[in-house]
């Protein structure tokens, strides 16, 4: 592995445990062009999500990635092996347009109060991610539904699990206003605890709907790809029962399986996906 492969695989370790985790049980020959997309991504989030956030480099990372289309390299060790990676694999140019545009709207857009705001925002940073993958492992295109479901649903346990995080931030991704929350401080939470729970509950149900619908498309996938993303999708469910069983959670830490149990939870669930 050399120094560039490194650096890819550094900024995916850190910025996502669990997908990262599960993405090593993709056959090898894949293991790159995963790593290559979430180091890209992770990247241009950190851009966003810092404290201040970091306007213009995001901008000049998104400018750098347009060239190295046009010149088809570039300096930078990430922008160069992710603008390959499009080429190669023939990704959808407004794919990943989406997803700068929802990176955008980090630098921009506080709060969302309603589900197709929402759905905006998750298309481009989750859903057209889904479709990456989907394109990666040259699966049928009429998976992409269930592939922009289950992006969607990862995406919005993440949202949920990442309530006290994004308050930092001076987010709120989820809409507050359907039960009349005044915004989801920990403050707020003990005011008004019943609402809060409604208004948790609720948002856990819409996980697991998007879950269920788009996880339907894994039975047509091949037994290794079926094992790397039902086993990220097992993490995501562990979590997501965990905040279920306490939803103040999310104010004190952030839920996250622990190594052992992550090894525990794909050996379980590649018994599982043998019989799918």
């Amino acid at each position: 592995m050399n120094a560039h492969d490194r650096e890819l695989k550094r900024v995916f370790q850190k910025g996502s445990k669990n997908f990262h985790s599960s993405s090593l049980l993709f056959p090898r020959r894949l293991q790159h062009d995963i790593t290559a997309l979430y180091a890209f991504v992770r990247t241009a989030d950190n851009f966003v999500d810092s404290i201040p956030q970091q306007t213009s480099n995001f901008n000049q990372f998104r400018q750098e990635y347009q060239h190295a289309l046009q010149r088809g390299t570039s300096h930078h060790p990430i922008i160069a092996a992710f603008a390959e990676l499009v080429r190669r694999r023939n990704f959808d140019p407004q794919w990943i347009e989406a997803f700068f545009e929802s990176m955008y709207m980090d630098l921009h857009k506080k709060r969302y109060h309603s589900e197709q705001e929402i759905l905006q925002y998750i298309y481009g940073s989750a859903e057209v991610i889904g479709l990456c993958i989907l394109r990666i492992m040259n699966a049928s295109p009429t998976l992409e539904q269930s592939a922009c479901l289950y992006g969607r649903a990862l995406q919005y346990i993440n949202f949920i699990r990442d309530i006290n995080e994004d308050n930092k931030l001076g987010r709120t991704y989820l809409p507050v206003a359907e039960y009349n929350l005044p915004n989801l401080s920990y403050e707020s939470a003990l005011r008004y605890p019943q609402r809060f729970q409604e208004f948790m509950r609720a948002q856990l149900a819409r996980y697991h709907l998007w879950f269920q619908q788009g996880a339907q498309g894994l039975a047509h996938l091949a037994y290794r790809y079926r094992l790397a993303i039902g086993t990220a999708g097992c993490l995501y469910n562990w979590v997501a029962a965990r905040i279920s069983a306490n939803p103040l959670i999310v104010y004190r830490r952030k839920v996250k399986p622990s190594r052992p149990l992550i090894v525990a939870l794909a050996l379980r669930y590649s018994i599982q996906a043998i019989g799918q």
